[in-house]
């Protein structure tokens, strides 16, 4: 339950609005560019070393598609634009 309240509350238009403009919706909490490119490489590295002696194949896949998706994030997170205040 826990992930479908997290999944379709992605849908709400306020939430929406809020990733475009950098900022948590209703909290006024802008996105750390810091902690994001930090995190997702922390986790880069433990997926990355849960993979070693590994051989089950939808393990690995997984694992592969995981390690992409937190580079994209390191990625959008390094080049994401500065905020002016």
């Amino acid at each position: 339950m826990f992930a479908y309240v997290d999944i379709f509350g992605f849908y709400r238009a306020d939430v929406i609005n809020g990733v475009f403009a950098g900022e948590m919706s209703g909290t006024g909490f802008a996105i750390d560019r810091f902690a994001d490119i930090v995190v997702s490489l922390f986790y880069v590295v433990t997926a990355a070393t849960s993979l070693i002696g590994e051989k089950w194949l939808y393990y690995i896949a997984g694992t592969l598609i995981e390690i992409a998706l937190l580079l994209a994030i390191t990625r959008v997170a390094w080049t994401w634009p500065t905020a002016r205040r």
